[in-house]
């Protein structure tokens, strides 16, 4: 899930979340990036590895992993970008998106602003939540 182009003369990159499976490193290292690494338990195995990078002149992030199995009730600021990234089980947000392993969700702008994270099934359930906001007078969003 990232802020970039995906074609030329397109906004330029502000940030990505990704799941680095298997690996516990960075990719490409530059200079200008800001980087935040987490661990996100996953079904069965290894925990897969998050990685939020930021161009620190557009964005800043932080990031928590939440493990409940109780409905969990997130507050989320209009000017900012969360992205949600399923661990482990099954999670339904807002009533109404199924999510599963792996699934990714990004809420921003007038989606809700206190949107609930249930956990669907018996399994134990961990979410990671990233939220992204402008570090610039300009603010952030996503390219789907």
């Amino acid at each position: 899930v990232a802020a970039s182009p995906d074609t030329p003369r397109r906004e330029a990159w502000q940030w990505h979340v990704r799941v680095l499976e298997g690996r516990s490193g960075h990719g490409e290292e530059q200079a200008d990036v800001e980087r935040l690494t987490l661990s996100l338990p996953r079904s069965g195995g290894l925990p897969a590895v998050l990685e939020v990078s930021c161009d620190p002149d557009a964005a800043a992030a932080r990031a928590e992993v939440v493990i409940s199995g109780e409905p969990v009730t997130l507050e989320r600021d209009v000017h900012e970008v969360t992205v949600l990234v399923v661990g482990q089980g099954g999670v339904r947000v807002e009533g109404r998106h199924l999510l599963h392993e792996l699934d990714a969700m990004v809420l921003e702008g007038d989606d809700p602003l206190r949107p609930e994270l249930e956990r669907v099934g018996e399994e134990p359930t961990s979410v990671a939540v990233v939220r992204l906001r402008s570090t610039a007078s300009q603010p952030i969003s996503w390219v789907p």
